[in-house]
């Protein structure tokens, strides 16, 4: 008798979980539903506040290079570098070739 009113109250107990763990799931639901409607009812109202941007702020990359202080290159400056990478390309194409 006792063992049978143990199954039995083992049995209420998960048939009472399980309702629970239902009710906490419908109960996240909605109160997400419900935020969801909130918002889009200050949007309607125009009382929202924007919202966030995703990514780099606007205007950040800009303010990173701000931040250099290079002198400009001359023409003689720019070529003399051009001529160092033409050099430096051909012997790397060179000990490609060589290498297949």
């Amino acid at each position: 008798m006792l063992i049978a009113e143990r199954d039995r109250l083992t049995e209420e107990r998960n048939r009472l979980t399980e309702e629970r763990d239902r009710l906490d799931a419908e109960e996240d639901r909605l109160t997400t539903e419900g935020d969801r409607l909130d918002q889009a009812i200050a949007i309607l109202k125009g009382e929202a506040a924007p919202r966030r941007r995703r990514g780099r702020p606007p205007g950040a990359k800009n303010k990173e290079a701000k931040k250099r202080n290079r002198k400009p290159m001359d023409p003689a400056a720019r070529k003399a570098v051009s001529e160092r990478m033409k050099q430096y390309w051909a012997e790397r194409r060179k000990a490609q070739e060589a290498q297949e």
